[in-house]
């Protein structure tokens, strides 16, 4: 059974008036504004990681049109999507929606919520993972763009921070995980690959081409270890 918040829930706790907490007063305040069927909160505010500079990041199913809802409560600014029922009926594309995949259902009355992440989560368990020429290919465009990088002008600047960008991903693709962005993917780095999250990170701050080049390195290592053998 879903949870489905109403303002006397928010406001009871063991049988006793309190005060609403700010994920509570956002849930409140879409209730009110959207009665949704559906609620799915994800990010920082569905994994517990949520600071005072968070944002409140959710998938709404409601009977009006498609929209985005960026309103600030309580200090937060909310980055919601609204969505007409019609547009889960049918064939959609998971793709729009991959945020939800380990997101927290709130609200669900008719099962649409739960549809959507078994959906999501099916796209990415089944996305094709790239061969060993494909990440070769991308590992070789990596130690090319960090030579054309050197070039000290507005084109090695921007290609400084293109194979910074880029390659968070391409080590997703060797490692052959999907890459859910970069807050979710430097969590997991740090839990899995210590060395490598420090020599993103020096590659990144430094701004210097031995730090570039460290990572790079690293990136060249793993597709190795697990492709070379």
């Amino acid at each position: 059974m879903w949870t489905i918040y109403s303002a006397s829930a928010i406001l009871r706790k063991n049988g006793r008036r309190r005060r609403m907490d700010r994920t509570e007063k956002i849930i409140q305040y879409l209730i009110d504004k959207y009665s949704p069927s559906v609620l799915i909160s994800y990010g920082s505010f569905a994994d517990g990681s949520a600071n005072a500079g968070s944002d409140y990041d959710a998938l709404l199913v409601y009977d009006g049109r498609e929209c985005h809802d960026g309103s600030v409560i309580d200090g937060t600014p909310l980055d919601v999507f609204c969505y007409p029922a019609e547009s889960f009926s049918g064939d959609y594309d998971p793709e729009k929606y991959l945020g939800v995949f380990d997101g927290k259902i709130i609200i669900d009355t008719d099962s649409i919520g739960q549809s959507i992440k078994n959906k999501v989560r099916s796209f990415i368990e089944n996305a094709p993972k790239k061969d060993k020429d494909e990440l070769r290919h991308e590992v070789e465009w990596c130690r090319k763009m960090l030579i054309r990088s050197g070039r000290n002008d507005a084109e090695g600047f921007f290609r400084w921070h293109w194979v910074l960008v880029d390659s968070l991903e391409i080590y997703f693709d060797i490692i052959g995980r999907y890459y859910y962005g970069p807050k979710k993917s430097l969590r997991y780095l740090g839990e899995t690959d210590k060395n490598g999250l420090v020599l993103y990170e020096a590659a990144m701050r430094e701004f210097m081409p031995e730090a570039l080049e460290k990572w790079i390195a690293h990136l060249e290592l793993i597709f190795n270890e697990r492709y070379e053998k």
